[in-house]
């Protein structure tokens, strides 16, 4: 089984779009609560309906999320690799995978937790950071309720890590 060393683990989070402006201490942070997960090819890393532990970021490997239809018929969702996240939502919501997660091929993933990033979260703005989580509620809502497809517009994960990727233009506690 594979794992990464500290200053690996810390280059795969600074690379990620994610964290692009964050500074060297706060990605050493981050890094340094991240754990590794290793998967062999066609392993499940979670099904729809289970609770993920945070943020997963693809290191190598490729993960695959998908859907069942009605009919049983696999709807792949997207493809995650190297340098992509998937798991936004558990970071400022505590539901439930919308999709099932499986290696696709050996696929080593960093897991920063809900608890680590509730952490960074707490250094903004309150008001800003009740403002993420009410958003990331209301996509959540709306997957929930059907009234958002796979194919219509952007995904809920996408337009929260989009609005944590510019929580920086909003400012931190004190400014």
């Amino acid at each position: 089984m594979a794992t990464l060393n500290g200053s690996l683990v810390e280059g795969v989070i600074a690379n990620l779009p994610l964290f692009k402006r964050a500074s060297k201490p706060q990605l050493a942070e981050l890094a340094r609560h991240a754990r590794t997960q290793h998967v062999s090819r066609g392993a499940l890393i979670a099904h729809r309906g289970d609770k993920l532990q945070g943020l997963l970021a693809v290191a190598y490997g490729m993960v695959k999320l998908s859907l069942r239809g009605d009919a049983g018929e696999e709807k792949v969702i997207r493809l995650v690799g190297p340098g992509e996240v998937f798991g936004e939502m558990s970071i400022l919501t505590e539901t439930v995978r919308t999709a099932t997660v499986v290696a696709t091929e050996e696929t080593t993933a960093l897991v920063v937790t809900r608890t680590v990033m509730q952490h960074e979260l707490d250094t903004i703005k309150p008001w800003m950071a009740r403002l993420l989580h009410t958003i990331a509620e209301r996509f959540n809502d709306l997957y929930a309720t059907k009234r958002v497809t796979l194919s219509g517009g952007p995904t809920a994960p996408r337009l929260a890590n989009q609005l944590l990727m510019h929580l920086e233009t909003w400012g931190t506690r004190g400014e």
